[in-house]
């Protein structure tokens, strides 16, 4: 008589690690498709906000109403480019370069504006052609001031 525990009994998998691993990567290729960007889903009908916006820019502080300009450059993430306001109400003009970020989940852009007069930065979010935001000015300003923006991209 054989005391003791039985060997360990080796069993065989039922899976064909072979079609396991095909299936795997089957599953890995149709999650990272849905991970990039589409021009369907991301930013409307924009999916780059490259381009020409121009609209109106109001001081909440002063109630001053002006005509203000983006040209941007996407770099996907990172924005670059230009930017001016007028006000003709104080016969104020400012502008110079725009970096910013875009965040592609939530449609909303950052902003910082160099100036000749008031830097600034801004945000915005972005629903299709149209981005609609706030504005701030920093560091020593003669006269600081907050406000909003509408742009439409021509």
């Amino acid at each position: 008589m054989i005391t003791g525990t039985p060997p360990p009994q080796r069993c065989r998998p039922s899976v064909d690690w072979r079609n396991a691993a095909l299936l795997c990567l089957m599953l890995l290729a149709g999650l990272a498709g849905g991970c990039l960007p589409s021009a369907d889903t991301e930013l409307g009908d924009a999916p780059s906000l490259t381009g020409i916006w121009t609209g109106t820019a109001t001081e909440q502080t002063s109630g001053n109403m002006g005509t203000l300009t983006l040209s941007i450059a996407d770099g996907f993430d990172n924005l670059t480019g230009n930017w001016s306001a007028v006000f003709p109400a104080s016969s104020t003009t400012n502008g110079g370069n725009l970096t910013g970020t875009l965040n592609r989940s939530s449609n909303a852009a950052s902003f910082t504006l160099s100036a000749v007069i008031c830097p600034m930065t801004a945000t915005a979010t972005i629903n299709g052609t149209t981005a609609l935001g706030n504005y701030a000015t920093y560091g020593f300003c003669p006269e600081p001031a907050v406000g909003v923006f509408t742009v439409v991209r021509q």
